[in-house]
C-alpha cells in the first residue's frame, strides 16, 4: 500500500492510495473534523472488495479540495 499525507483546507490526512480503486472513501471522523463539508445523504453505491464482499457505502461528499505535495 501506498501511504501518503495530504492537505485539506491546511489540515494533514494520512491517505492511503489504492490504484486499482475507482472510489475515494473517508471515514466519518474524518469527514466531520477535517474535510467539513456537506454530506447527500440519498446518495449510495455498492463496492466490492479483493475478497469478494460486496458492501454498501452511504452518502456523496463532492469538491473536496487535496493536495499531494507542491512545486
Amino acid at each position: 500500500l501506498i501511504k501518503i499525507a495530504m492537505c485539506c483546507d491546511g489540515q494533514t490526512i494520512n491517505a492511503i492510495i489504492d490504484t486499482g480503486s475507482q472510489l475515494n472513501i473517508v471515514n466519518k471522523h474524518i469527514w466531520k473534523t477535517v474535510i467539513n463539508r456537506p454530506i447527500d445523504i440519498a446518495k449510495s453505491i455498492s463496492m466490492n472488495d479483493t475478497n469478494g464482499g460486496e458492501g454498501k457505502l452511504q452518502g456523496l461528499v463532492q469538491n473536496v479540495p487535496l493536495d499531494c505535495g507542491g512545486a
